[in-house]
């Protein structure tokens, strides 16, 4: 058993286990997130590997908890949550890559159009996905194929990792 799972085991509601974010429910709004225990369970998901139920049935609980109990009773400390939070999810959209490849039969050469079409292949091949696909070819000789990656977060300094 996992340090996480050691411990949130063992909580009861009228003397029944129970699980723990069934737990935490039972504490909502009482002020118990003050508690040292929950610091422990976090600092213990940083230190240890945890699994999507580890995150799940533990972690979004007591986040949910926090995030809860700091609307109503911290508004500072919220706010600062808030702007972590965005934080990530701004670190997140780093991670996506787009590319828009336009074979245009006006405009591309015969063989300029059946390269492009090989890279929109290639990239699909490569783990990238066909995010939008404007398919006219057959009547206007027209294609527009935007493709999308994620990658892995490098730190602060983060930049397109696209590989071209």
């Amino acid at each position: 058993m996992s340090k996480l799972r050691e411990l949130t085991s063992g909580y009861t509601f009228d003397n029944k286990p129970i699980a723990f974010a069934d737990f935490l429910e039972t504490l909502a709004g009482s002020g118990e997130i003050y508690e040292r225990v929950y610091g422990e369970i976090l600092e213990a998901s940083l230190d240890t590997p945890t699994t999507f139920e580890d995150v799940f049935e533990i972690i979004v609980p007591i986040t949910t908890e926090i995030l809860t109990f700091t609307q109503e009773e911290q508004p500072e400390i919220y706010r600062e949550l808030l702007k972590d939070i965005k934080k990530a999810h701004d670190r997140l959209l780093k991670c996506r890559e787009y590319k828009e490849i336009i074979i245009d039969k006006s405009v591309d050469s015969p063989k300029e159009a059946d390269d492009k079409l090989t890279k929109v292949i290639q990239f699909t091949e490569n783990r990238w996905v066909l995010e939008e696909l404007d398919n006219r070819l057959g009547s206007e000789g027209y294609l527009k194929a935007i493709l999308l990656r994620t990658v892995k977060y490098k730190g602060e300094d983060h930049e397109d990792q696209s590989g071209e």
